[in-house]
């Protein structure tokens, strides 16, 4: 590593024992035994109040780039990927909206290889406004003028799935205002169809997130509703259509919110990040769309966003969460059954709003990235061997 970027990532060095079935602590460097660890290697600026980030090789160069949402400047910054952790400066795109809030990297037309995006937007106050605005992809990191269309009021948080089976990605947004989440069919040549609408019931709704919960293969949704200290479920009618929403309860102020198979058992579990507390909580599926009693995990101090990966290669899915409040995310290993070693803390910038674990320079392990909304910036750390 050169000197420079080895004295910036000095504070952040974080150990990882693969393998290893105790807790985990937080550490300067690598400690004995530790095969791994996380390094900050760069902290690109974006817009003002970045929120919500995700990852694709928008010019197939082979290296993965990121698009975040900067919510006060109604725009999006794409920042093409170096290979190495770095990225080149950040080109903005309009994306309609006045307060953007999420974003889905995806491709919508048949039959191309480009990669387009898809942005959640708010009004910004103005009654009966907000809506998606698709950006689709040239193929060599730029992006045409955004198409935008109606989604209700004030949506939040945005996924894409196939849910009617046609071949298209169709696009789904959850309304936390109504409580009510809209599923934009994809026509398969870039554009949506009108909304349908599907009540949750619930205020607050504000992540939305698409996964399989049972048998049938079909992509159901799950959203986190902030108020109710709830998770809902909509299962798929394997028409394209959601039937009514199951709750499970999720631990307080629920916001964060990702699935993976923790236990190991065939089944998708959840894990939410409790936005006004310091806990993730962490809900076993059952296969039909219900969860067993969440288990509570100590972080930092309001984890808004969260992500899985395997970031030790042991076979066991292991979460991230970025913490608002304490300026850091906090690395759980999972230990199998569905349990976790203790939190081990990463510094980013200020109030990192969303976290993302992906393999930022193609060596096959997953790093980790993070939005922060106070400092206008990204925190960049690279899974990293330890030295011999």
């Amino acid at each position: 590593m050169p000197a420079d970027r080895a004295e910036e990532g000095r504070t952040a060095d974080v150990m990882m024992d693969v393998g290893r079935d105790a807790p985990g602590d937080s550490a300067p460097a690598c400690q004995p035994g530790a095969l791994r660890r996380f390094v900050m290697v760069s902290q690109p600026k974006v817009g003002s109040v970045p929120n919500g980030i995700a990852s694709a090789d928008f010019n197939a160069d082979g290296k993965e780039d990121l698009v975040v949402t900067n919510f006060s400047d109604a725009n999006v910054s794409v920042l093409l990927g170096n290979g190495d952790g770095t990225f080149k400066a950040a080109h903005n795109y309009p994306c309609g909206g006045a307060l953007p809030t999420a974003v889905v990297a995806e491709t919508f037309k048949k039959g191309s290889s480009h990669l387009d995006l898809a942005v959640s937007y708010s009004s910004g106050g103005a009654v009966g406004c907000g809506g998606v605005a698709v950006l689709l992809g040239n193929g060599d990191g730029t992006f045409g003028p955004a198409t935008e269309y109606f989604a209700g009021l004030d949506p939040d948080g945005i996924t894409s799935a196939d849910f009617d089976g046609d071949g298209s990605l169709d696009l789904a947004v959850a309304n936390p205002v109504s409580g009510q989440i809209r599923v934009l069919r994809g026509v398969g040549d870039g554009t949506f169809a009108y909304p349908a609408t599907y009540g949750v019931g619930l205020p607050q709704t504000l992540t939305i997130l698409a996964s399989v919960f049972t048998s049938s293969g079909r992509p159901d949704l799950v959203t986190a509703n902030a108020s109710s200290s709830l998770v809902s479920v909509l299962l798929d009618n394997s028409d394209g259509t959601l039937q009514s929403p199951m709750t499970s309860a999720a631990g307080s102020s629920p916001l964060g919110l990702a699935s993976a198979d923790f236990d190991g058992d065939g089944n998708l579990d959840v894990v939410v990040g409790s936005s006004m507390g310091h806990v993730l909580h962490v809900l076993l599926g059952n296969g039909d769309g219900t969860f067993a009693t969440h288990t509570a995990h100590p972080v930092g101090d309001a984890p808004k966003s969260v992500a899985t990966a395997d970031f030790d290669h042991d076979g066991k899915t292991d979460v991230v969460s970025s913490n608002f409040t304490s300026g850091d995310v906090s690395v759980l290993l999972g230990l199998g059954g569905g349990t976790f070693a203790k939190a081990m803390t990463l510094g980013t910038g200020s109030s990192p709003t969303s976290v993302l674990a992906m393999d930022i320079n193609g060596d096959g392990w997953p790093d980790i990235v993070t939005a922060n909304s106070g400092t206008n910036d990204l925190t960049v750390f690279l899974n990293e061997a330890c030295p011999p």
